[in-house]
């Protein structure tokens, strides 16, 4: 498949930007790097394997998946981390199952250079989308991935992983949404929005407010800043957030509601279901 000029540019740009250079990772020596990179960003100290397993790495690398690092332009040093994985032919996808960077970096851009490496390797690949989840209490990737990236939320999923035990997730249930991103469909343009009201909302406190009224249209979701400050500082006001959002998303779904945006500073904005955008089944 012949990959649009725009795409090769949008990589090599983010990638310079950036100051990485995005490779394959197909030794041994590069997949043990990027198993210590991904333990380091999940704070995974066990004696199991990580995040991402190296004999998992290896045949995932070895069919043909996507398997790959951001290494330091100047120094070599691996940076950050992706790996994802095709699903059935039909549906000309690559699901990414993770993607991490280094805080130690210190510098930003190197996950977006990931992404639009990733769209371009997919396109080349005869792929038409790429799907990949997070943790939607996390304000900074509900950004970056709806409103940098473009992607639609697909589906929300309760304790999709299950107990996991680095110190990212550990003792909180694992709800995820399922993030698409259609290389076929054009990105969201800015646009006057409609009035919103609230499935929730932040109290004076800082804790969750559930919201009941009966009327329907566009709406929001709140969600904290910053969660992960929360987890450490009330971690019973952090789990609350995950009940009601989990909650709230459930309400939206009956409601026929999907997240069409995320604003800095407040959550996801819902609206009825368009025709124009995807559902969590890829079709119109």
């Amino acid at each position: 498949m012949t990959t649009p000029s725009f795409v090769l540019v949008d990589a090599a740009k983010a990638a310079s930007v950036a100051r990485v250079r995005i490779e394959s990772l197909s030794t041994m020596a590069e997949l043990k790097q990027a198993d210590a990179v991904l333990r380091e960003i999940w704070r995974d100290d066990s004696a199991q394997a990580g995040p991402m397993p190296i004999a998992v790495m290896r045949a995932l690398e070895h069919a043909g998946s996507y398997v790959h690092g951001a290494f330091d332009a100047d120094d070599g040093r691996m940076l950050g981390a992706s790996i994802g994985f095709f699903s059935t032919p039909e549906q000309r996808s690559l699901h990414s199952h993770i993607t991490g960077v280094l805080a130690s970096a210190h510098r930003g851009g190197i996950g977006y250079a990931l992404k639009l490496h990733q769209r371009e390797w997919c396109i080349a690949r005869g792929a038409r989308e790429m799907t990949w989840t997070f943790d939607p209490l996390v304000a900074r990737n509900a950004y970056f991935n709806i409103v940098k990236l473009g992607a639609d939320i697909a589906e929300y999923l309760d304790d999709f992983y299950g107990q996991m035990d680095d110190q990212i997730n550990r003792d909180d249930p694992t709800d995820r949404v399922l993030a698409r991103w259609r290389f076929d469909v054009p990105a969201r343009t800015l646009r006057a929005l409609p009035p919103y009201r609230r499935l929730l909302t932040s109290g004076a406190d800082g804790a969750p407010v559930p919201v009941s009224d009966e009327t329907r249209g566009a709406a929001i979701i709140e969600v904290p800043v910053d969660i992960e400050g929360l987890r450490l500082i009330n971690p019973a006001v952090a789990a609350d957030w995950r009940a009601e959002v989990r909650a709230a998303f459930a309400r939206a779904d009956v409601e026929g509601l999907v997240v069409d945006g995320f604003v800095r500073g407040v959550g996801y904005t819902l609206a009825p279901h368009s025709p124009s955008r995807p559902t969590k089944d890829g079709s119109p």
